[in-house]
């Protein structure tokens, strides 16, 4: 209790207008309970480092804990556990801030269990922890400036409008990085509406992860949304490689959807295993006719086994005026309209005629045609609108 009230003491010294330029607070073993208030408030102006470990946050009517200082260089949460407050971990302005999340349970929130805005460089590690039950958000990220953030052994479980979603917005005049993003070794169970709903560009690499039995529109979604960034020309690849999705349901967009908007130098899926979805797997929606698209695509080594894709098709990829190699996947007992689509539309112009789309040693066995009550062989390859394309290659 007493080191619960130093905390509040560092709050009024703000407003008694005292400012400390730098000084460490370490909270540990401190029980939390049926607060009418924050359960942790950290304020002032600027602090070196906040470490708060071994203490249970629960019931209380605000945040668990609210970190407000501008200017914060490391934050350690560790073995603590947040459940059932309004959120769970409220950091509205963090600013060139080290920010690690261990061994934390946060369970049961209002609404996000972790909420963060960035407007420095920072970085933020998310391990071995729990996310679960949150009535809107797992963890929400508005980034407007540079951040990376590394989220390795977690779970994410039952959160009502998702597990992840990350936001860019930076403000006309402001410069930064784009974010660089690993997630490795997650587990992402029963999430409601996109469970990694992501609308910006950077450097993004999925690695490993388990994604079972969520439901919504995406498991994983990539929308463009950088207001003022019309002019950029910075891209990164977008790497998704040897995750697991299991029994998800996605029968209005897909597994995993790239945007209209999106732009890549790059997008790797490989060596994943696709089984039991319900909805398209893999859904590329290409771009609005105006716009260049420069997405090269590369899809190989993945399984994909049982799906049903209802009137879609297992693999669709629309408006592709890229090279684009499917090689050496397994589709087999998939039921849909086609196995594979793609809508290959160059323009005339001669500078891009020497694109080329590769379907390589693929295997394609068993499929069902969705609306067939026969146990018909659905389309295998659906190819349309060829405008000068040079070069296609097709062995199955």
């Amino acid at each position: 209790n007493y080191i619960y009230q130093l905390c509040y003491f560092f709050n009024f010294a703000e407003e008694e207008q005292l400012r400390y330029i730098s000084g460490e607070i370490s909270i540990d073993r401190v029980n939390i309970s049926n607060s009418l208030q924050v359960g942790v408030s950290i304020g002032g102006n600027s602090l070196k480092s906040l470490s708060i470990t071994k203490t249970d946050i629960t019931n209380t009517k605000e945040h668990g804990i609210s970190i407000i200082p501008w200017d914060i260089d490391i934050v350690k949460i560790v073995l603590t556990k947040l459940q059932q407050n309004l959120k769970g971990i409220n950091f509205p302005d963090m600013t060139s801030t080290e920010l690690t999340i261990e061994n934390c349970v946060i369970n049961g929130s209002v609404l996000e269990g972790v909420s963060i805005e960035n407007e420095g460089n920072s970085a933020i590690s998310i391990v071995n922890s729990s996310v679960t039950y949150n009535g809107f958000l797992g963890v929400s990220i508005r980034d407007s400036k540079s951040l990376k953030l590394f989220v390795s052994g977690s779970a994410f479980s039952w959160n009502k409008y998702g597990a992840i979603y990350f936001y860019r917005f930076l403000m006309f005049g402001v410069k930064g990085d784009f974010p660089v993003v690993l997630f490795k070794s997650n587990y992402f169970f029963r999430n409601q509406r996109i469970a990694v709903d992501i609308r910006t560009k950077g450097s993004w690499v999925f690695v490993n992860n388990t994604f079972e039995e969520n439901r919504g529109t995406s498991v994983i979604s990539f929308h463009k949304f950088d207001r003022f960034q019309f002019t950029d020309t910075w891209t990164s690849p977008l790497d998704i490689h040897s995750n697991l999705f299991l029994a998800n349901e996605c029968p209005d967009k897909a597994v995993i959807n790239i945007g209209k908007t999106v732009k890549r130098n790059h997008v790797i899926i490989t060596n994943n295993n696709f089984t039991s979805n319900l909805g398209r797997c893999v859904f590329l929606e290409g771009t609005a006719a105006f716009l260049p698209a420069h997405v090269p695509i590369s899809i190989t080594d993945n399984l994909f086994n049982e799906n049903s894709c209802e009137n879609n098709s297992v693999v669709e990829v629309l408006h592709l005026d890229e090279n684009a190699t499917l090689a050496n996947n397994i589709f087999t007992r998939n039921r849909a309209e086609n196995v594979v689509f793609l809508q290959v539309t160059h323009a005339i112009e001669s500078a891009i005629q020497g694109e080329k789309v590769a379907f390589n040693n693929n295997t394609l066995s068993n499929n069902i045609a969705y609306i067939s009550s026969h146990l018909s062989t659905a389309s295998l390859l659906c190819i349309s609108s060829f405008w000068h394309l040079q070069r296609i290659k097709f062995q199955l």
